[in-house]
């Protein structure tokens, strides 16, 4: 059992591949930034449009009650 574990912090400890997992994290990042861009745009759009009918939901109400 010491043995696996002794191969497994030699194997995975070492500074070899820390590179390429920087930058495969970086480029993560900015890929999960441009979809919560994207989707902020179309969120943002969405939103607009349900509060511009509820507006004009409470409009008509108000207007029909008088």
């Amino acid at each position: 059992m010491l043995g696996y574990i002794q191969y497994v912090m030699n194997r995975y400890a070492g500074e070899k591949g820390q590179g390429l997992t920087e930058y495969a994290i970086i480029l993560l990042l900015v890929v999960l930034i441009g979809v919560m861009i994207w989707f902020g745009f179309h969120v943002r759009g969405s939103v607009s449009m349900l509060y511009s009918k509820i507006g004009s939901d409470l409009s008509s109400i108000a207007s029909s009650s008088n």
